[in-house]
């Protein structure tokens, strides 16, 4: 587990693991995300599939970051983030 640098944080961090865990529980949308209509396909799937997201989201927020000499897309230059040539040197 990592340090909790606020409170703020690590109650939006529960927040994410409970809605998730409701929402697989209950196996329907939790109150935060009910504006999804009753007749649209595949909306069950989509409803544990927004609950197993929050879950994972809040636990990766208390998640101890281990690849810590791992280039992150903030270290890259502009250019490799976006997938294109990298500048040649003059």
């Amino acid at each position: 587990m990592r340090r909790i640098g606020s409170l703020g944080y690590a109650v939006f961090a529960l927040t994410m693991i409970s809605l998730g865990v409701l929402g697989l529980i209950k196996g329907d949308f939790t109150p935060i995300w009910t504006g999804v209509p009753k007749g649209m396909p595949a909306r069950e799937v989509l409803a544990y599939l927004c609950a197993f997201v929050s879950l994972v989201t809040g636990i990766g927020l208390l998640w101890q970051r281990t690849a810590s000499g791992c280039p992150t897309s903030s270290s890259l230059p502009p250019r490799q983030t976006l997938g294109g040539p990298a500048e040649r040197p003059q």
